[in-house]
Parts: structure tokens; C-alpha cells; sequence
């Protein structure tokens, strides 16, 4: 096919559709904030061509970028990452907050807890660790320089509930000795210790991050055997 019937087939270009040379450009331009929009630019960025091989942030930077990170808690979960809205929905149900709570996830299973009041967050600091979700949940105070890292726990507390526990043994020896199978007994929630839910006993129980643990436990009443069904929740 001829080259000249090609050309024919597309409108010419006007001078005023040229593309100026990259280097020609004003590429700022494009990233202006857009005067229509009710929310002013929150970055204004610099150019810094002579920083050192090693950036240095001086204690005072530090301080100066910490302003919106102060009522800042960090968790994780012992164990596997629990699920963005299971947890917030844990977290609210468990605190009785005055002012606001934000849940933002960090990497390596990690959550950033962002409070509003001073006081929601001696409150949630108070413990450390909390039981959410079946399982521990540890927090640790965000600070300039603070890197997400895991603690290694040789004991973890547990929450274990004991099926069909005789009531001749609904006590604190019975239940003291039962639990002492599996680790060391903490204590028991309100439920076991008014013996107003008599399914099973609820009890919390440190034990050791590598133990085993059993299924049933065996107890022998006046020489009767019976085996008490172990239920862990985590």
C-alpha cells in the first residue's frame, strides 16, 4: 500500500497538540493541589540534594514528628493474626472508651491502637496484656524510635474451660488440682466462681509455650474414674 494513502487516513497534527520535550515539562503541575477540593494538602515536599550517606534525625526531629503519635499503643496476637474487624469488634466490646479508637494495621501482624483521650489510653496500658479473641494480646508503648518486635514468652496465661466438672469438686482445691495438670491456675471468671453455669468451669491457667496439652484429665471419684473433657480457647 502506498505511504501517501496511509497519511491520508489521519487528520493532521496542529502545532498546538505538539508534546513538549520531557525535560521541558513542569511536572509539579501535575501534582498541584486542585483548588476545588474542601481539604488543603496535607505534604508540602522538599528537594534536600546534599543529605549524607546516613540521614540524620536529631532528637528534637523526632520529638517534633511524634505530635500525632503520642496516644499510641502497639499489639499483637500470641499466636495467629487475628481478622481487622474481629479484633476492633473485641476491642470495643471490652473497653468502655470516652473518646475515640483507631485500629491501624502494621506489618508482621502488628496493630497500631490510636487513641484520643489521655485517659483511654492509661486505661488500656494499665494491664499490658490483654485476653482477646481467645488468646493473649500484648501492647507496648509506641515511642520515637520503637520497631515492632515480638517478646518471647517461656508462659503464656490461657483460658481453659473443664466439662463436666463434679460439683463435690466445684472448688477452690478441686479446681486448683484439676487445672494444675495443665499449668499453673490464675484464676476463674465470675460465672465459675458464682457456680451459676454448671456446664463447665472456667479457669485461667499460665503455661508454658511448649507444653502439651490434654484433652481429657482423669479424676477418681472415692475409686470411680471419670474423665473431664479440657476445651482451650486459643
Amino acid at each position: 500500500m502506498d505511504s501517501s494513502s496511509l497519511a491520508a487516513d489521519f487528520p493532521p497534527l496542529s502545532s498546538s497538540a505538539a508534546v513538549a520535550p520531557a525535560s521541558m515539562r513542569n511536572w509539579s503541575q501535575i501534582f498541584a493541589p486542585d483548588s476545588s477540593s474542601p481539604s488543603p494538602k496535607v505534604f508540602n515536599f522538599s528537594h534536600h540534594p546534599s543529605e549524607p550517606e546516613i540521614i540524620p534525625f536529631s532528637h528534637d526531629k523526632l520529638e517534633q514528628g511524634s505530635g500525632d503519635w503520642n496516644l499510641c499503643l502497639v499489639g499483637y496476637s500470641i499466636g495467629r493474626r487475628p481478622f481487622y474487624e474481629a479484633l476492633l469488634g473485641a476491642l470495643n466490646k471490652t473497653w468502655s472508651l470516652k473518646g475515640s479508637l483507631k485500629l491501624l494495621s502494621l506489618s508482621e501482624g502488628f496493630f497500631l491502637l490510636r487513641f484520643s483521650c489521655a485517659e483511654d489510653y492509661d486505661m488500656a496500658w494499665s494491664k499490658g496484656v490483654w485476653f482477646l479473641l481467645g488468646k493473649p494480646f500484648v501492647l507496648q508503648k509506641w515511642h520515637p524510635k520503637f520497631k515492632p518486635k515480638r517478646e518471647n514468652f517461656s508462659t503464656v496465661p490461657i483460658w481453659v474451660k473443664i466439662h463436666d466438672l463434679p460439683l463435690a469438686c466445684w472448688n477452690s482445691e478441686g479446681i486448683s488440682r484439676i487445672a494444675s495438670k495443665i499449668g499453673v491456675p490464675l484464676a476463674a471468671d465470675h460465672l465459675t466462681e458464682q457456680k451459676t453455669r454448671l456446664t463447665y468451669a472456667r479457669i485461667c491457667v499460665l503455661v508454658d509455650c511448649n507444653a502439651a496439652y490434654p484433652d481429657e484429665i482423669k479424676v477418681s471419684l472415692d475409686g470411680d474414674v471419670v474423665g473431664l473433657k479440657m476445651q482451650y480457647e486459643w
